[in-house]
């Protein structure tokens, strides 16, 4: 299950059919008889502008040694598919298997390959796919990676010839050319790449460091607790409680990102004195769009110029000291939203 430190990809957003981004990691490392395994999840399908297509997930690559030689599993939509590119084929690639066994988005999935000579066999999920001997040309010895067309995947927990679940790599955001731990990035497709906390499809606890760290839920109802930095948080799925127990957790200097608000999220204030001039702990009073008069109150707004909406709350009588969080886009709250 993937938990943690996750290895995350997530190349920019596609806006047209005609247009593909994509994202590669790869070992620094170059293995003969690959055995290989890993878990992972498609995140979401990046695509607009036109539907998602059903190969635009998260894949597995093997006994890679350029961008035009390598074995791939692609996890898709409404599938699996097999293949070995090679600029010798039509079209640079030749498909080798596929079936019906699907790899749905927001389903976490484990893959096992294991290669002697010029035979492997791919397991998904402890599913047999396909047992394939290359007569013509075969590849026997390259790296391994981790790669994805227009989707945010993440991959961890891998084990065989190179052990790694990414939990000793510090958090990180990562781009063309990086290097980590046992891994390079060639490419990320004008996005990004990120060590980050990752929460599997069971409710988890992710909580972040002093640094500005790059959080993700998983599935289920998680409880993410940026603390202190400026953090990019990204529940996923389900009702997820981004938790601030201090002003100091988000500030207008240092301020947090959530990026994907949907209904049934809540904001959990309620273990920060909202008057720090008294003895006694006081909540936030929660005022709308309405402008802040004084302290103990919390307020939203938007900033068309940013595309972002606001959060606010007053402590004392000084801005600077504000609790103050983002949201990506124009999102509508109420009090109800909130864990006062």
């Amino acid at each position: 299950m993937i938990s943690n430190h996750a290895l995350v990809l997530q190349p920019s957003v596609a806006t047209s059919s005609d247009q593909t981004h994509s994202a590669l990691v790869v070992s620094d490392q170059s293995i003969s008889d690959v055995q290989f395994s890993a878990d992972f999840i498609t995140l979401a399908q990046l695509r607009t502008g036109s539907p998602p297509n059903p190969w635009e997930t998260a894949w597995a690559v093997f006994d890679y040694t350029d961008p035009d030689h390598f074995y791939y599993v692609a996890f898709k939509t409404n599938g699996w598919e097999i293949g070995k590119r090679d600029p010798s084929y039509p079209g640079g690639q030749r498909f080798l298997a596929t079936g019906d066994y699907a790899s749905p988005v927001g389903t976490q999935h484990h893959f096992d390959i294991s290669q002697s000579g010029a035979t492997f066999t791919v397991t998904l999920d402890g599913q047999s796919l396909a047992t394939i001997t290359d007569l013509e040309t075969p590849y026997t010895s390259g790296k391994i990676g981790f790669y994805t067309e227009d989707a945010k995947v993440a991959f961890d927990n891998v084990t065989g010839s190179i052990t790694e679940d990414f939990e000793s790599l510090p958090l990180q955001t990562f781009s063309d050319g990086a290097t980590f731990g046992q891994w390079t990035a060639p490419f990320v497709g004008y996005g990004e790449g990120d060590i980050a906390v990752l929460s599997g499809d069971q409710p988890q606890t992710v909580v972040g460091t002093s640094g500005s760290d790059t959080l993700w839920g998983g599935t289920a109802n998680d409880i993410i607790t940026g603390a202190l930095g400026a953090d990019t948080i990204t529940g996923g799925g389900g009702a997820d409680t981004f938790v601030y127990a201090s002003t100091k957790d988000s500030t207008r200097t240092a301020h947090d990102l959530i990026t994907d608000w949907i209904t049934g999220d809540k904001i959990d204030v309620h273990q920060i004195d909202a008057i720090t001039k008294t003895t006694k702990l006081n909540h936030f009073t929660f005022v709308g769009t309405n402008p802040i008069t004084g302290a103990g109150q919390l307020a939203y707004g938007y900033d068309a110029s940013q595309n972002l909406t606001y959060v606010e709350g007053r402590v004392d009588g000084n801005p600077a000291h504000d609790l103050y969080i983002t949201l990506a886009g124009h999102v509508a709250l109420s009090a109800a939203d909130f864990i006062l």
